[in-house]
């Protein structure tokens, strides 16, 4: 579980707070549901909800219209299945 103190917009930020608090870094095979995924170079983070034999299905949201409308809570079957995505366990 991700704690209110180590909220912050800056997915770099998350990314090292969670590591410093034991996080570890596991394979997409040990991706579980609760685990964080790390898009790219720090680009965005979203929730695993479902591993299916090494088949990802990611939780997250994300601005419409460009980045000026409201944000949609969505399943995602593509991004964790890429190739430049870092998954952390607690």
């Amino acid at each position: 579980k991700i704690s209110e103190s180590q909220h912050t917009n800056l997915v770099s930020t998350l990314h090292s707070e969670l590591k410093g608090d034991g996080w570890r870094t596991v394979s997409r095979s040990e991706a579980k549901p609760g685990d964080i995924c790390i898009v790219g170079a720090d680009e965005h983070v979203e929730i695993v909800a479902s591993n299916e034999n090494g088949r990802i299905t990611l939780i997250g949201s994300n601005n419409t219209q460009g980045g000026s409308g409201p944000q949609v809570v969505s399943y995602d079957t593509y991004t964790g299945n890429r190739g430049d995505v870092t998954f952390l366990s607690e």
